[in-house]
């Protein structure tokens, strides 16, 4: 087995816990804006990365000591040595991932958590290729289902980079320099929310899945039938998936948007919504803009994210490129280009500089 079998998800997973935690808590968000604060809730997430690969590298090795081929047991070694050698290489590998993350946002590549995660998007690419070309070949899929999926992929990408970029503008009348005012503008995102709704919603159904697999001998028959049903592309995995999307997409909402804090950010800058007062008129308006704009973010990212899952099933085609790996590849590869496009500048503005002085 591979030393980075659980890659970087397990940090991923702690940086979820404190986001969600900085959400919840006024105090938590406080505490991170300060430069000692940051470097505690680090040490906190790294803790709580050593605590997820502890209970994931025990469930992981109870599994391969129960196995065995042809009589022979799966793992060469047994007992405690074993659990404590999966536990400490696992963790190992880990922490080189979360290492090399680190080092590529150093750099000033982008995030480098990002950035491990699309790369292992990427690398399993061509394996997947490989395998529907076989299947093609072997006639268990036609040539019309593949053009089909890769169709559907295109136009994912597309819609991710269309949607991702929009905006809503509302009309302003902004102050001048004479005492006057003139025509102006204000942008909101189209997805003001993010990519986290789905992410959270995907990793509330994989615990229930894993929880329910792991302890399926304890579990009521009911509690299995629905843990066996949601699978990606089936009806009650759809429905379980967009509600609890929904869901997170509201409750961020809730803490990521301030009718309040919006329209006094306006008033401080001098800009004044076109037909409407200031204070509570501007305030009610922009919330109802905001709930608008969030049901739509919320449609757009079930649409993205069981659209292909719900193709995948149906044609039988092998190909795991979901919608929130197709979300995260396009946002990050565009926040990756801005970087190094900017970086690139830079360093042409620092060659001038240094010509000009010699």
């Amino acid at each position: 087995m591979s030393v980075f079998s659980l890659s970087i998800m397990p940090y991923i997973t702690a940086s979820i816990v404190i986001f969600v935690a900085q959400l919840m808590s006024d105090r938590v968000k406080e505490f991170a804006a300060s430069e000692n604060g940051k470097i505690k809730l680090e040490q906190i997430k790294r803790l709580l990365t050593v605590f997820l690969v502890f209970t994931q590298s025990m469930t992981l090795s109870s599994i391969l000591l129960s196995q065995n081929v042809n009589g022979e047991p799966l793992a060469t070694v047994d007992g405690f040595t074993f659990y404590v050698s999966t536990f400490l290489s696992l963790l190992t590998g880990t922490f080189i991932v979360v290492w090399l993350a680190n080092i590529m946002t150093f750099v000033g590549f982008g995030a480098g958590t990002s950035l491990i995660i699309m790369f292992g998007i990427l690398s399993s690419m061509p394996s997947n290729f490989f395998t529907i070309a076989s299947m093609v070949d072997a006639g268990s899929a036609t040539v019309v289902s593949v053009a089909a999926l890769i169709a559907i992929i295109l136009f994912s990408f597309v819609m991710v980079i269309y949607f991702e970029n929009a905006g809503r503008r509302i009309a302003t009348l902004k102050n001048d320099k004479y005492g006057g005012s003139r025509p102006s503008y204000v942008t909101f995102k189209a997805n003001p929310i993010g990519m986290m709704p789905p992410i959270f919603a995907a990793i509330v159904i994989s615990m229930f899945v894993t929880t329910a697999s792991a302890f399926s001998s304890l579990m009521p028959d009911l509690i299995v039938q629905v843990k066996n049903r949601l699978v990606g592309g089936t009806p009650e995995f759809i429905v379980l998936f967009s509600i609890l999307t929904f869901c997170f997409g509201f409750a961020l909402k809730g803490t990521m948007l301030n009718p309040k804090k919006a329209a006094n950010g306006l008033m401080m800058s001098g800009q004044v919504i076109r037909s409407l007062r200031v204070g509570a008129e501007t305030e009610r308006y922009l919330g109802r803009l905001f709930q608008a704009l969030t049901f739509i973010a919320c449609c757009y990212l079930v649409i993205l994210c069981t659209i292909p899952e719900m193709i995948n099933a149906y044609l039988g085609i092998p190909f795991y490129l979901g919608g929130t790996s197709i979300l995260i590849m396009v946002s990050t590869a565009s926040e990756m280009r801005k970087n190094i496009f900017g970086m690139m500048e830079g360093n042409a503005y620092k060659k001038v500089g240094q010509a000009f002085l010699k």
